[in-house]
């Protein structure tokens, strides 16, 4: 059951740097719980796994996205912030088989009434996913999708672990009829249990930090979205989003919640680096090879403190 929705908050966040200044608020947040309606309807199978779809990527015009983000500027910044990135020894074995920092990512799978769908994730605290609002509820009508299961690791039909969730949440500003939503598209899963290989870190109000980026998620173009694929690329940010020109042109359909990740290494030695800056969210068919996602600010922090919560 949805939450009523909170009014507007009063406070702008605003975006500072490379691209201007634009002012967010998402408002408040709203969840939805795995007990009672939440429940799951049916098990996953392996079977029905592997028959889900690959979510097909919006395609979003980015120049309307900014029109209408341009409209809520605002003069005053927010400050940034990090979450550092971290493993867990208790997944030393599965270490030597996914190079860091695929294992801390995967596959999510989700019920809709339009049928079994499956997106990009990837953990950013021990119990906390991240993936795109638009594989988790409907922005037009707010109505959550069902049985929400994470793959850790996911490869060719095998996991390192399964997770079921306890509560689903986004911001209330994904769910409008306005193109604004696209500043929003990021939600958060509380999991039962936690992460046996440890999690990316996070970065927001980062406008400056970067100049490249690197993407890991799934792909229908590589490999029908069976295995992580590793895109890099320039990035810029702008009236709300981020764009990563990474010149992959294969289909993008199950990338939706991919990691942009800013500082990327695969070195197990280092434990710095590996931010999750923004997550993937729309791409434009006249502009292939480039993808977009929202620009995190003080919103996004907001949302993880309440996931962490149990969506309180």
């Amino acid at each position: 059951m949805i939450i009523s929705r909170v009014a507007m908050a009063a406070v702008l966040i605003v975006l500072a740097g490379e691209g201007g200044a634009i002012a967010q608020s998402g408002g408040g947040n709203e969840s939805k719980s795995a007990s009672g309606a939440g429940a799951r309807s049916a098990p996953w199978t392996t079977h029905e796994m592997s028959g889900a779809t690959a979510a097909a990527l919006p395609d979003v015009d980015p120049k309307a996205v900014a029109a209408v983000a341009a409209s809520q500027r605002a003069a005053s910044g927010g400050a940034p912030g990090t979450l550092p990135a971290a493993d867990d020894p208790a997944g030393e074995s599965e270490r030597k088989v996914l190079r860091k920092p695929l294992y801390w990512a995967g596959k999510l799978f989700y019920r809709t009434p339009r049928g079994d769908f499956t997106c990009s994730a990837q953990f950013i605290s021990p119990s906390v996913v991240l993936t795109a609002a638009n594989c988790v509820r409907d922005p037009d009508t707010g109505a959550w999708y069902e049985d929400f299961v994470f793959a850790l690791g996911y490869d060719r039909g095998k996991w390192i672990e399964l997770y079921d969730y306890d509560c689903a949440a986004t911001k209330n500003g994904w769910v409008q009829p306005g193109l604004e939503r696209y500043l929003y598209d990021y939600a958060m899963l509380k999991v039962l249990g936690r992460s046996k290989m440890g999690h990316f870190g996070t970065h927001w109000n980062w406008a400056g930090e970067y100049r490249e980026a690197n993407r890991v998620g799934y792909l229908v173009g590589n490999g029908n979205a069976e295995v992580a694929t590793v895109d890099r690329g320039r990035i810029a940010v702008s009236d709300g989003i981020v764009m990563l020109r990474h010149g992959n042109n294969r289909d993008q359909a199950g990338i939706s919640g991919a990691a942009f990740i800013g500082g990327f290494t695969q070195n197990e030695s280092r434990e710095d680096g590996n931010y999750v800056i923004s997550v993937d969210s729309f791409s434009y068919r006249e502009e292939p090879g480039v993808n977009y996602g929202p620009y995190f600010t003080a919103d996004f922090k907001d949302l993880f403190d309440y996931a962490e919560r149990g969506c309180q």
